[in-house]
């Protein structure tokens, strides 16, 4: 009677149980990447693109400029030219300390005497801008300051006597006006207004003196013509004035 190969067929059974994992594994398939999401899992809303920082603009980026300048004035109030200092503490107000100068010869001759008269006036004063547009921008001005106003003469009488005249005083003034500037954060400026510059204070008393026996009449009728002269001086006037500079 023959054996049945009881033995064989365990060990056929053993290595069926092996191979069936194994083949389960390499069966299974590759996810493409290992980011994407299992089937039926929920999606991920996608991520924004990042956004370039945008730049700001050059005046920006260089701050403030433009905040102090210098100012050259083509006669301006009681001024053949001027010299200024130009501060900007705001956007739109400039403020302008400056010192002007005018000098001015005349001849005066009496019946009785000839003198030649030098004058001269040198204006101190703040004034106080405001520029409501950008670039090109009304001007308007208002200020106030000090004109040191001096004049003096010298001449003869018929009879050869020497005449000294002089007279002087520190006037109080206020100025306004309209106009037109060309202006920016640094670089060329440009202003062109026209004005009125008012005048609330009077020369001194002033000072004749001869040599040898000159006439008191004749003396004192030179004074009045020089007198006159000097008050022209110190009148209200209206004034036109050229500004250049550069701010930086």
């Amino acid at each position: 009677m023959a054996h049945f190969p009881y033995h064989l067929v365990a060990v056929a059974t053993l290595c069926g149980l092996i191979a069936q994992p194994v083949a389960a594994q390499t069966s299974q398939p590759v996810p493409e990447s290992m980011d994407q999401p299992a089937e039926g899992a929920p999606m991920e809303p996608p991520q924004p693109m990042s956004q370039p920082m945008r730049q700001p603009p050059p005046a920006a980026r260089q701050g403030p400029r433009g905040m102090f300048g210098v100012d050259l004035g083509l006669l301006g109030p009681a001024s053949l030219f001027n010299v200024a200092a130009v501060i900007r503490p705001a956007k739109h107000v400039e403020v302008l300390i400056g010192i002007g100068s005018n000098q001015a010869n005349e001849s005066e001759t009496t019946d009785s005497s000839t003198a030649t008269a030098e004058g001269g006036i040198t204006s101190y004063l703040a004034r106080f801008r405001f520029l409501p547009m950008g670039r090109h921008s009304l001007l308007l001005e208002a200020g106030m300051g000090a004109s040191d106003t001096q004049l003096e003469a010298a001449g003869t009488d018929t009879t050869g006597n020497s005449l000294t005249y002089k007279r002087s005083g520190m006037l109080l003034v206020t100025v306004v006006g309209v106009g037109y500037a060309l202006r920016g954060y640094g670089g060329f400026r440009l202003s062109v207004l026209g004005g009125w510059r008012s005048v609330h204070s009077g020369m001194d008393d002033s000072t004749l003196t001869a040599t040898g026996s000159s006439s008191e009449t004749d003396r004192q009728e030179l004074k009045r013509e020089l007198d006159a002269i000097s008050d022209g001086l110190a009148k209200s006037a209206a004034y036109l004035e050229l500004g250049l500079g550069w701010a930086f």
